[in-house]
């Protein structure tokens, strides 16, 4: 029987955002991916000439694999509050996951020190994630499943920055922190 060949590209990919999501950008090196994959500095140079291109790769593999998720849920879904529960349960993966801090949240907190080339990719996919959300909750008030002051934009806003912002804090105060902080979103959104 054949050994299975390696998928070196996808591991070093994977490798990268989980350390992405477990430290942040400036926190590992290539060193530290080839030593978790056991493979040299220089398979990860083959596929990657430099940290930025990564940093760019995972970024946009994320963009994609958000935009096949948001797809397929506006295809299938069309209750507003469960559209935005599963946007929830994005976040709660990651709390789950060994209390990551979601791509988009270490991207804006690094945004200043990550290389060049990865800003304008960590800018889309924040406007990924806000366009989907804004839109999610406009149809959601639309249709009086949802209630907030301001504009959708706004409140989207507000959603993502307390589901970021809830993820960090759960890494050290306690996962609790980030379900207290989600169901007092939910709260606010209800209508009365």
């Amino acid at each position: 029987m054949a050994a299975v060949p390696r998928e070196t590209k996808r591991e070093i990919l994977d490798a990268a955002e989980a350390m992405l999501q477990e430290r942040g950008f400036n926190a590992f090196s290539y060193h530290h991916i080839a030593e978790r994959l056991g493979v040299k500095n220089a398979a990860i140079h083959y596929h990657f000439r430099s940290k930025a291109d990564l940093g760019v790769a995972v970024i946009e593999r994320y963009r994609r694999r958000f935009a096949r998720w948001a797809e397929k849920l506006d295809a299938e879904e069309r209750d507003p509050w469960l559209k935005l529960e599963a946007f929830f349960q994005i976040y709660l993966d990651f709390k789950i996951r060994g209390g990551k801090i979601c791509p988009s949240g270490i991207l804006q907190a690094e945004y200043h020190s990550i290389p060049e080339e990865m800003r304008a990719s960590a800018s889309a996919l924040i406007v990924d994630l806000q366009e989907w959300l804004t839109g999610t909750l406009a149809q959601g008030r639309e249709q009086g499943a949802f209630q907030f002051p301001g504009e959708p934009a706004d409140q989207a806003m507000v959603v993502g920055a307390t589901l970021q912002g809830a993820l960090q804090i759960a890494r050290a105060w306690g996962p609790e922190r980030f379900d207290t902080a989600l169901e007092q979103l939910r709260r606010q959104m209800r209508p009365s």
